[in-house]
This record gives structure tokens, C-alpha cells and sequence, in this order.
């Protein structure tokens, strides 16, 4: 994740800048792309927010006139920019090639540590799966390994595998987090994974007020629905 949300140095004051400068990033893409752009999440009773997810649902292919080249301008200039640049490209490059027809994304998910293994990916996955299923259109993940076991219990399979090429001197720069593995996933249907679990949470949309969507010192201005259980992933 450090080639897109990068963090230079390792102090709290250079932490904190690097959020805020992914944060700012990801809401001008939101802005932007607001027809097809939606944040998810799951929060507790008080708002706190323990996990979330960024899905994209496109009527039509983004991709028609093929993919854009892009400067992974949020590097500083150099071989960090360029690698990361590449990286980048190389992916759009994929996603042109397979996605021409209408279809759904989820660009991104995230869960703090200490919340996992409760269910709350399978949660976010199923909404976006059944709003795909609705569309009648195909499901697109990237993935690393680590997230692959959940999606192949909603039917999605690997098509292609990107090797990022590594040989440069700055790679190190780029976090030792890196992984240079990703999966391009297909949608294969949602299937009967999910069991009801008792734990009670909240499914928040966010909307085009400016909050914090990465869920620091959120609390959800948005309220779609409450819902009295959530979604678990089962043993199927």
C-alpha cells in the first residue's frame, strides 16, 4: 500500500502528514468520480468506525479510449516517482485490457488489526456483491494474497498475476510492507458464504460531506440503515 499512500520518514509529524495527504487525495478522487465512487463502512454504536471499504460501480467502462497514463505525483521527484509511477500504470494497463464492459470495483478495503476475524469484510463484500449482482455486471478485485481467501468464498478467481519489476535502487524508500504480488480478480458469483453473527454494527455511507473516511476521529454524519446483526463470513 506504501506506493499509493506513502509515509516518508518515521516520525509522528511525518505519519501524520502522509495521512493527510492520502486523506485530501482519496476525497478529490471521491469528488471526482462521484457517479460511480462509494465509501463503505462499519461502525460501532458510538461511531467509531472498524472497517471500510471504497467501491466503484461503472455503467459504462472508464477504459473505452484505453487506459490513461498517470504520475504518481503524491511521490516526490525521482526514482521513487518514477517506480511507483510505473507500478501504477502497469495496473491501469491490466484493467484497460480486461474491463470493457460495464462493471463493479472494490478498490480498497481496510480493517483495524485488533477488529478482525468478526466478520466485517465479509459484511462489506456482500453489499457490494449484491449491488453488482442488481447491475447484472461483473466484479473486478486486486489483490494480495492475504485478502484472496475472502474473496474466493464470494466466487471470484484469479485470472492474472502482476510481478511488479523490483530493480530499482529507491524500492526500499517505498516501505518494507511492499508487496509486489497482485491478483487481478473476476466475479464468479456471491454464493451462500455468509452467517448472521449477534455482534451489532452499522453500515454508513459516505457521502459528499467532507469526513474523515479513513476513520480518524470519524463519526458518521451519513446513515443509510442500522442493521440489529452483521454479516460473518462462515466455514463453507
Amino acid at each position: 500500500m506504501n506506493i499509493m499512500f506513502p509515509v516518508f520518514g518515521n516520525t509522528e509529524e511525518s505519519y501524520q502528514s502522509g495521512v493527510a495527504e492520502s486523506k485530501n487525495r482519496l476525497w478529490e478522487a471521491h469528488l471526482e468520480e462521484s457517479s460511480s465512487s462509494q465509501w463503505i463502512y462499519v461502525a460501532d454504536g458510538d461511531g467509531k468506525v472498524l472497517s471500510g471499504a471504497h467501491w466503484e460501480f461503472h455503467k459504462e467502462s472508464p477504459f473505452i479510449n484505453g487506459a490513461p497514463t498517470l504520475e504518481a505525483v503524491w511521490h516526490p521527484e525521482g526514482e521513487g516517482r518514477d517506480f511507483a509511477s510505473r507500478t501504477v500504470n502497469e495496473i491501469y494497463g491490466l484493467r484497460a485490457k480486461r474491463l470493457v464492459r460495464p462493471y463493479a470495483q472494490l478498490d480498497m478495503m481496510f480493517t483495524y488489526p485488533k477488529e478482525r476475524r468478526k466478520g466485517y469484510g465479509g459484511m462489506l463484500m456482500k453489499w457490494g456483491m449484491d449491488k453488482a449482482a442488481e447491475m447484472g455486471v461483473e466484479v473486478a478485485v486486486e489483490s494480495s494474497d492475504q485478502g484472496y481467501r475472502l474473496y474466493k468464498k464470494f466466487g471470484l478467481r484469479s485470472i492474472q498475476k502482476i510481478a511488479v519489476d523490483t530493480a530499482v535502487d529507491t524500492l526500499a524508500t517505498l516501505g518494507r510492507d511492499f508487496n509486489p504480488i497482485l491478483a487481478i480478480l473476476s466475479f464468479g458469483g456471491c454464493g451462500n458464504h455468509v452467517k448472521e453473527s449477534t455482534k451489532r454494527a452499522r453500515l454508513c455511507f459516505h457521502g459528499r460531506q467532507r469526513i474523515d473516511f479513513l476513520g480518524i476521529s470519524f463519526a458518521p454524519q451519513i446513515d443509510i440503515w442500522e442493521i440489529g446483526s452483521m454479516w460473518q463470513i462462515g466455514n463453507q
